[in-house]
């Protein structure tokens, strides 16, 4: 996954999420019905301003190294708050940056979207793991069992042949 090396360049905490998290942990590879990568990226929300830099090298990063830049969403227009940053590979997969803000609850890191909020137990971003896999090594939440049984369900072993999103 490109997107990681320019992550690692920029020294972020990051992991792989949900589908993508979901496809190398349970098969060692791509679901094939889901279309994307996802990766989360942990900020404290302490420090706004620093989390909108963040998100500015971020985008600059992407697109010194040939990624086509599709989006940045902003949390209800707030500039500080940025929900995802959404770019395009060489081989034209989309890759959903999500940012999780810590110091906002107490047990979880939390992401703001249109739709709603996505929660994360602290401990899974806060215990990111390098696991090697099928395409390389990449950082993932831990305990993994634990993170995916948090967002899909006690059935997240069972393929369902659908994408689907699960809201905490």
């Amino acid at each position: 996954i490109d997107a990681c090396k320019v992550l690692d360049k920029l020294k972020v905490d990051y992991c792989l999420a949900f589908g993508v998290a979901l496809g190398f942990h349970r098969q060692n590879d791509f679901i094939p019905y889901d279309a994307d990568i996802d990766i989360a990226v942990k900020l404290d929300v302490k420090d706004k301003k620093k989390c909108k830099k963040i998100a500015d090298k971020m985008w600059d990063a992407f697109h010194n190294a040939y990624f086509r830049p599709l989006r940045i969403t902003y949390f209800k227009g707030d500039v500080t708050l940025i929900m995802q940053l959404g770019v395009l590979n060489e081989t034209k997969v989309p890759i959903d940056i999500f940012f999780f803000y810590e110091n906002i609850e107490e047990k979880y890191v939390v992401h703001y979207d249109d739709q709603g909020i996505i929660r994360f137990k602290k401990e899974h971003l806060n215990n990111i793991k390098k696991v090697k896999f099928k395409h390389g090594t990449f950082p993932m939440p831990t305990p993994t069992d634990d993170f995916l049984e948090f967002y899909y369900g006690k059935d997240w072993r069972t393929p369902t042949g659908k994408k689907e999103k699960h809201w905490h």
